[in-house]
């Protein structure tokens, strides 16, 4: 990542401390909108420019001579510092607009005419000051919405417009409340209200056009036609053929690529944090929006094996922090509950108990901490809490249908784990005779593989088990 600092004319990269120039004297209101706008998935319009300008020359009239050169200023300027970053478009209406930023590495500009600092600020809310209670004001949210697909799922359908007015009590930003909208206007549809569900993407579409937000205008539009077509297919499906415009291409990556890398940006920020815990603030705080980014995206996809990765992905980071008293016990059980809770109730997952793996090494590594805390009794009642034997029962049955030896043999290690915590001798004796008859199924470099990953302990303590 890249980090730039805007002031006056001058911009600087943090990098290697080189400073260039702005020659033209609305240069930098032009820069500082182009980032803007293109770190919300926006574009920047002719008028919002001339707008902006217009704050501070109230003469100011806008002409293509001056963008083309505030273009060509800016473009040398990236150029002279080495920024790998063009302002597009880079042809056509490259004088008129819409524009925004688009290059091959991040780049970020300061919010203030100060020291540049990675972007942390949530694309989707307006958090405020409170970063610590932001995993958990998160985990409320995205709950909402999966239960929203868990109703739908058990056929309570009508059930769901409501459900998801609980979002409104969130600091949403339009993006994501044009978002949540749509989604409401979907099941509305679905229970045969087309008339409030095509008012409610009207709605969104007349927002998003306001804001330049292109991707909830082609969202909303998409929908209108859809919704037309599912209420009336045989009259509706000649004209939808000539009227129904085709999305509007954004300025980064296809939408999955963008998803993905906004994972492994979170995935990075976490090892770095660890390797150095004077930057693992920061590197915490970067990592919250990324992960933020990369469960909306699959949320809006529909990708729900994704959603469930990212969920244990950030579950696993806080759970990493803990040591650094930057997260909270709380938020990772929660994360990873919620995760296991949601591949339960829709039935998916079934060749993978990862999640289940990394949420028992968790409980039984903070078994105590867990149980002393007033705020997990509601969800340590259940059936999917690692701390009752229906849990570790359920799991083992979820992998013996998928056939997955490694996984099996990890999982009764921490089935062996519980056991032993739990003083039943009788399991213990079952278990042990378990796990090692999988193990002997294997060959010499299974175990040895378990043994680099950490397991040796395990490995060893079935034979003195069976020695006593």
């Amino acid at each position: 990542m890249r980090m730039l600092q805007l002031v006056g004319n001058t911009l600087t990269c943090a990098d290697s401390g080189q400073s260039v120039k702005l020659a033209c004297k609305h240069s930098p209101v032009f820069l500082r909108l182009l980032f803007s706008y293109t770190r919300d998935d926006k574009v920047l319009s002719a008028n919002r420019l001339s707008s902006a300008i217009q704050k501070k020359q109230a003469t100011f009239t806008l002409h293509r001579n001056q963008v083309l050169r505030m273009l060509n200023d800016i473009g040398k300027a990236f150029s002279a510092l080495a920024i790998k970053v063009t302002v597009c478009p880079e042809k056509s209406h490259r004088s008129t607009g819409p524009w925004f930023l688009s290059g091959a590495e991040e780049v970020v500009l300061s919010s203030h005419e100060s020291v540049a600092v990675p972007n942390t600020q949530s694309c989707y809310f307006n958090w405020g000051e409170d970063w610590q209670s932001i995993p958990h004001r998160l985990y409320e949210f995205i709950s909402i919405i999966l239960n929203a697909d868990i109703l739908a799922h058990a056929g309570y359908v009508r059930e769901v417009p409501e459900h998801l007015s609980g979002c409104e009590s969130y600091p949403m930003k339009p993006c994501l409340r044009g978002f949540i909208s749509l989604h409401r206007a979907k099941f509305l549809a679905k229970q045969g209200d087309f008339t409030s569900a095509k008012t409610l993407a009207i709605s969104v579409a007349a927002e998003a056009e306001q804001s330049g937000d292109r991707q909830l205008i082609s969202s909303a539009y998409f929908l209108l036609a859809y919704l037309d077509y599912v209420k009336a297919p045989a009259l509706n499906y000649s004209a939808l053929l000539t009227t129904m415009a085709k999305p509007q291409p954004f300025h980064h990556a296809d939408e999955q690529t963008l998803m993905y890398w906004h994972n492994l940006r979170a995935l990075l920020l976490r090892r770095k944090a660890l390797a150095n815990p004077d930057e693992a603030l920061v590197c915490h705080q970067q990592a919250l929006y990324h992960f933020e980014a990369c469960l909306f995206a699959a949320i809006k996809m529909n990708n729900t094996i994704c959603t469930v990765d990212f969920m244990v992905n950030l579950a696993l980071h806080l759970q990493e922090l803990l040591p650094l008293h930057l997260t909270k016990i709380e938020d990772v059980y929660h994360w990873y509950y919620l995760a296991i809770n949601y591949i339960d109730k829709l039935g998916i997952g079934a060749y993978s108990v990862w999640d289940r793996i990394f949420f028992t090494e968790f409980y039984l590594k903070y078994t105590d901490e867990i149980l002393a805390s007033p705020i997990m009794r509601p969800v340590l009642e259940t059936d999917l809490s690692p701390q009752n034997s229906t849990f570790y029962e359920d799991t083992l049955a979820k992998i013996n249908h998928s056939g997955d030896a490694r996984q099996k043999v990890i999982f009764l290690f921490l089935y062996l784990r519980f056991a032993r915590r739990q003083g039943r001798k009788e399991l213990v004796n079952t278990l042990v005779l378990h796990t090692q008859k999988e193990l002997n199924k294997q060959a010499q470099h299974f175990a040895d593989g378990l043994y680099a990953e950490g397991y040796g302990e395990d490995i060893d303590s079935l034979v003195t088990e069976k020695s006593k």
